[in-house]
Order: C-alpha cells, then sequence, then structure tokens
C-alpha cells in the first residue's frame, strides 16, 4: 500500500488481518470501515466527493447522449465508415476525423 499515492490527506489506510471464511477480524474491519466515514464526513471530504462524483455522472450521461445523437444522423451513418478505415489504415489522424465528423453534426463547412 505504501507505493499507492493516498487519496486522502485526511485518513491513513491500516491494513489488518480479515477472514470471512475463518470469521477473523470482521468486527475490527467493520470498524476501520466506520471510522474511515466517519472522518471523511466531519472533513467534509465525502460530501465533496459525492457532489464529485454526481458531476462526473452528469457528464458522462451527456456524453453518451450526444454520441447516440451524432450516431443517428443519415450525414453521419455515410461518413464513418469511410473515416473509420482511412483511421485504422493510418490514412487519417484521429483527431481530423473526429473533426470532420463533428463538424458534419454540427453543421459546419
Amino acid at each position: 500500500l505504501r507505493l499507492f499515492y493516498p487519496r486522502s490527506s485526511n485518513w491513513t489506510t491500516p491494513v489488518e488481518l480479515c477472514s470471512a471464511l475463518h470469521g477473523v477480524g470482521i468486527t475490527e474491519a467493520w470498524d476501520i470501515i466506520v471510522r474511515y466515514r466517519d472522518t471523511l464526513s466531519s472533513q467534509g471530504e465525502l460530501t465533496q466527493r459525492r457532489g464529485d462524483q454526481a458531476r462526473d455522472w452528469m457528464w458522462s450521461d451527456i456524453t453518451e447522449n450526444l454520441v447516440a445523437a451524432l450516431k443517428k444522423q443519415p450525414k453521419i451513418e455515410r461518413l464513418v465508415p469511410e473515416l473509420e478505415v482511412a483511421v485504422t489504415e493510418g490514412r487519417l489522424p484521429p483527431t481530423v476525423a473526429a473533426r470532420e465528423l463533428l463538424d458534419a453534426f454540427l453543421g459546419a463547412d
């Protein structure tokens, strides 16, 4: 664990033994989980993380819906096969192909 960067400056991850198979350390593991939640909550970090997750979820949903709308456009459906082949064969950079599709989708010429 020392090789990983800590995700929180408010918490150092303890390392303990636990075995559900042998019923060892279960209560202690749960106590650590509760302490973790309480520590992050008391510092406002849990609320911040939940807000960040909600924002990321919003943008993920926007991305999925925009891509779905883009793919449904007849003009885009016609362009995609030739651009995918050109990108796969190395004749066209992916960024240029993406720009062509976005320009076609947004009506830019």
